[in-house]
């Protein structure tokens, strides 16, 4: 009776525990191993090892709703000249989220310059050394949390339009650490 039980209680929806953390783990996730890098498609993108992007433009454009880019501990470097973007989110996109890495010498690291674009998502990323600011998100209802930003030619942040800044350290940028307009 007991064994019943425990067996029912590891059920959701039909489906056994086992089953759904399977599942979970074989979430299909794109492996970003080159730069320049286009994200057209909604999903899950991943780095597996420092990238460096030596051109001009933009290393990873998004211009897809629903996109996750867990940078995974690794950094993702410019050519510290005025002309590149990190990442870039183009159109008005949303949910998009990156989080967990580095992203340096860029003009920007991550720009989203559309005022439409809505619930962009910056968690626990290490941006330093870009010529312009190092985060600009002009888009609504977005959160950057666990950050630091230093050490930027521009604003460590600049955000407007209903965002958030949560527990982000912003400190040795040439104008402020964290900048709010409605622009």
């Amino acid at each position: 009776f007991v064994t019943e039980l425990a067996n029912d209680s590891d059920t959701l929806d039909g489906q056994h525990a086992t089953e759904i953390i399977d599942a979970a783990n074989s979430e299909a996730r794109t492996e970003i191993d080159s730069v320049p890098f286009p994200i057209t498609q909604s999903g899950s993108y991943f780095l597996s090892q420092n990238l460096t992007f030596s051109g001009t433009g933009i290393a990873i454009s998004v211009d897809a709703d629903d996109v996750t880019i867990d940078l995974n501990g690794f950094t993702l470097s410019g050519n510290d000249t005025s002309a590149g973007y990190g990442v870039q989110i183009l159109n008005a996109r949303s949910r998009v989220t990156v989080k967990n890495g580095g992203i340096k010498d860029f003009d920007y690291a991550v720009y989203a310059s559309v005022n439409t674009s809505t619930d962009i998502e910056l968690q626990k990323l290490r941006i330093h050394s870009c010529v312009g600011d190092g985060i600009r998100l002009y888009s609504t209802k977005s959160i950057i949390s666990d950050c630091q930003c230093s050490d930027n030619g521009g604003n460590g942040v600049s955000i407007s339009y209903y965002s958030k800044v949560i527990n982000t350290i912003s400190h040795g940028n040439t104008y402020s650490g964290i900048s709010t307009s409605q622009d």
